[in-house]
């Protein structure tokens, strides 16, 4: 086990350390909190303190960044606990934090997820796997769930919305080959939730001038869950929170296989020249900047 003053590592990359009940990695001015005992959940991303997702104090149950099977067919609510917040245990910590959850019989699988720092980009890495426990296949597409704060959520337009489930649709805007949902609470008086497509993977999200950006493979139409969307966003009715999700491919999984999946998680300032409005493709080419995609 690795025990690190986060005080001493703060401002360079660290090894895995504990913080509290938790363990956390850092770079430079931002920190990546995980909470083994809830689900390995993120529960914090912060830079120079500030932290771009929400907290229990906003909704003690969804709060932080989680991760769960797709589709939600499969299990219908509540998530699994023993993927979305049941223990998991921590079976590595040198160089990465390496978090293993139980095995889910409802499901049939076993989730682990590593979290390491990827210095040259100044960003996380979290990779999820999915191992299949059984003697059948299984299939099962990858879902992050990221609780954050109202703000402006963007991302590449693709193939455009898919229908809808059950709930009705946030009010967003496409420009520039766009999407963009401007939070506005006074406008949600119940829950609602949309089903994109995204001709690129990443999905960006500012909330006054703290930025989230979340980098992925993208998934063609073919290949995402049934009845689900590789781009989602729920905005919630009750509390002052959204979540921005993204899926992966539906992938067959063999008897005794894992499958894995990579998120790269940015948290930047926004400068103060460019403005968080839709339809602003300065905002765009900037979050574009950040990935190295331009």
């Amino acid at each position: 086990m690795v025990t690190t003053d986060p005080v001493e590592t703060f401002g360079r990359s660290s090894a895995p350390f504990e913080s509290g009940e938790r363990w956390a990695i850092s770079h430079g001015e931002w920190t990546m909190e995980v909470d083994p005992v809830r689900g390995a959940r993120i529960c914090t991303f912060s830079l120079q303190g500030e932290n771009v997702l929400t907290g229990p104090d906003v909704d003690p149950n969804n709060h932080g960044s989680t991760f769960w099977t797709s589709p939600q067919g499969d299990w219908e609510w509540p998530p699994v606990a023993e993927v979305d917040s049941g223990p998991y245990a921590v079976v590595d910590a040198e160089t990465s934090l390496l978090c293993a959850g139980a095995l889910s019989p409802k499901l049939g699988i076993l989730v682990t997820k590593r979290f390491s720092v990827v210095a040259e980009r100044n960003c996380a890495l979290v990779e999820y796997s999915m191992s299949n426990q059984t003697g059948e296949t299984l299939r099962y597409a990858p879902w992050e769930i990221s609780r954050v704060r109202g703000g402006l959520t963007f991302f590449e337009t693709g193939e455009g919305r898919l229908p809808n489930p059950p709930l009705p649709e946030p009010r967003v805007q496409e420009f520039g080959g766009v999407t963009w949902f401007p939070y506005d609470r006074a406008q949600i008086d119940a829950d609602q939730k949309l089903f994109a497509h995204s001709g690129a993977g990443w999905l960006a999200h500012v909330c006054n001038d703290l930025v989230l950006i979340k980098q992925f493979e993208p998934v063609p139409l073919s290949k995402q869950a049934p009845g689900e969307a590789m781009v989602e966003i729920f905005a919630s009715g009750e509390k002052d929170y959204v979540e921005i999700e993204q899926q992966g491919p539906y992938t067959k999984i063999g008897p005794w296989k894992t499958f894995s999946w990579q998120v790269h998680w940015f948290v930047r300032r926004l400068p103060r020249v460019i403005e968080a409005t839709p339809g602003n493709m300065s905002l765009v080419h900037w979050v574009k900047q950040q990935l190295g995609v331009v």
